[in-house]
């Protein structure tokens, strides 16, 4: 029978080849293979998968919706990041924060444009933790480190796509990190956006530890 038929213009020195379930695999993600299993059968959709597995080097590439579209390349910004400053479980932390992070951006639910801050507004962390934790208190009677005991340390709210990018703190966005992680992040990240032109779309970061 008729199949549709793509035609993908590709770089030199890039190779590729159609993985299980048809999953288009770059020459140097052979190890990525094994994560887009464990990512599908934890539920992720296709387009969060693409978003999370690629080279830390390149641009996520979405699926065209309809063969008279291109494919998408969206921009990913670099965080240098001194892993010997953390622990084996912060550094766990900090990158499983990333990846949560850029699953937020590629489900495209946040507006994930630089230079458009939402203002912070600390009802709206006090009411997350009271959403998520002590439901039947009112807002006015939860303070964050209220649950620091739960977790056993000190912990933050934080916006899954931050804030400088319009990051909205509602409850599908925000999470609770420890508060080293959490302050360690927030001023790499915005060190790293500094020099990213306002009104650029961002598909999320990528990790250089040294």
């Amino acid at each position: 029978g008729l199949h549709t038929v793509y035609n993908l213009e590709i770089q030199a020195a890039h190779v590729y080849h159609v993985g299980e379930g048809g999953v288009l695999v770059h020459n140097i993600c052979a190890e990525h293979v094994r994560r887009i299993k464990e990512l599908k059968a934890a539920g992720l959709r296709d387009d969060e998968i693409r978003a999370v597995i690629k080279p830390n080097n390149a641009s996520p590439l979405f699926e065209a919706p309809s063969n008279t579209r291109a494919l998408t390349v969206g921009s990913k910004v670099k965080l240098r990041i001194n892993s010997s400053r953390y622990t084996d479980a912060e550094r766990q932390m900090i990158q499983l924060a990333i990846d949560e992070s850029n699953i937020r951006f590629a489900s495209r639910a946040e507006t994930s444009i630089i230079g458009e801050k939402v203002p912070f507004s600390s009802y709206k962390s006090r009411r997350y933790i009271r959403d998520r934790f002590f439901p039947d208190r009112p807002v006015s009677q939860v303070k964050v480190s209220d649950a620091d005991e739960l977790f056993g340390f000190t912990v933050n709210v934080d916006e899954i796509v931050p804030r400088q990018v319009g990051g909205q703190q509602v409850f599908a966005n925000q999470r609770v990190l420890s508060e080293r992680v959490n302050k360690a992040l927030g001023p790499i990240e915005e060190r790293a956006l500094r020099n990213q032109p306002d009104g650029m779309h961002l598909q999320g970061f990528y990790i250089e530890w040294y």
